[in-house]
């Protein structure tokens, strides 16, 4: 199975990871993507499509700040 993922923004260290399945495989991950940029990763999992498209998760250096309040 593929993803791909585009930004209009730089995302800087872009992590995936699927909400309730540690055992499965992405292609790449922590990479930069550029505004305009298509980056494809292939995923290996057990798990369907649709259960893919419903847990995955993307994070970047943006939004991975904690609030420490």
């Amino acid at each position: 199975m593929k993803v791909r993922l585009r930004s209009a923004a730089l995302a800087r260290n872009v992590y995936l990871s699927l909400e309730t399945d540690d055992q499965s495989r992405f292609s790449d991950n922590y990479f930069d993507l550029l505004p305009g940029q298509e980056q494809v990763v292939d995923v290996s999992t057990k798990m369907t499509r649709e259960q893919v498209k419903e847990q995955l998760r993307i994070m970047h250096l943006a939004n991975a700040c904690i609030d420490s309040e």
